[in-house]
């Protein structure tokens, strides 16, 4: 059984929401912050998803919105809003140019110390090889490992500091969630991580922690699982790269 939740808005006549998302090489950045600067809805703001996209409510004719985040140039634009608006995107520029991390690494997740003993000790800590490809700021992880099920990530670099974006999804669809990284440890037990990785490069690494979950499910397919075990949410997971 899962629980249902429906979000209702009550918007003034002659209002309306507007959606988008805060961009950089065509890359969604979570965390930003999107504000109405002028016009009918100044100061009301929005925070961005994992997605990078955000939804503001009430705003109506010419609005001047602006996106703020730490790495990248405050950037505005206008939108003429005359019903609900979507692709409402705004695309940012970092302040300083990034580090370059194409090529191979080995990536390494490790669960925290504080996650209970229940939780697998093979799922513990996971290596696997990745290729990064870089466009601008933009990044794009392939992951190898014969156990993987789901292993595309994306994120982006900022200076020397990268972010990698384990996505999964808030819905349930048919009893499955969704991750963009499963690993099957067994033929029924197979290990979701989802999350924000975050780490500094200091020469042929890159260490860091993972703001996320370690979760186990009796079964899968493809990105795919459900029927959850065990899960372990916390901040300080551990993540790295290395190459030689």
């Amino acid at each position: 059984f899962q629980r249902a939740q429906v979000v209702v808005f009550v918007l003034e006549d002659g209002t309306f929401g507007v959606y988008g998302r805060v961009l950089a090489s065509d890359v969604g950045l979570p965390g930003a912050r999107v504000e109405v600067t002028a016009g009918t809805g100044t100061c009301l703001s929005a925070t961005t998803d994992m997605s990078g996209s955000y939804k503001i409510y009430g705003l109506a004719g010419d609005v001047r919105i602006e996106a703020s985040i730490d790495g990248f140039e405050r950037t505005a634009r206008t939108v003429t809003v005359t019903g609900h608006t979507t692709g409402a995107d705004i695309t940012v520029q970092p302040t300083v140019m990034p580090t370059d991390v194409t090529g191979a690494w080995t990536m390494t997740l490790t669960a925290s110390a504080g996650c209970g003993p229940t939780l697998p000790s093979e799922a513990r800590t996971r290596s696997y090889a990745a290729g990064i490809s870089q466009t601008g700021t933009a990044l794009k992880v392939d992951l190898t490992a014969p156990s993987l099920l789901g292993y595309r990530l994306d994120g982006f670099v900022i200076n020397r500091t990268l972010t990698l974006l384990l996505r999964s999804d808030d819905f349930y669809y048919y009893g499955f969630r969704y991750y963009s990284l499963v690993d099957q440890l067994a033929p029924a037990r197979f290990l979701a991580i989802g999350g924000t990785a975050r780490g500094e490069r200091n020469g042929n690494s890159v260490t860091g922690t993972l703001s996320g979950d370690f979760a186990i499910y009796a079964s899968g397919s493809n990105t795919g699982v459900r029927q959850r075990q065990e899960s372990c949410q916390r901040d300080d997971h551990g993540f790295s790269l290395s190459r030689d």
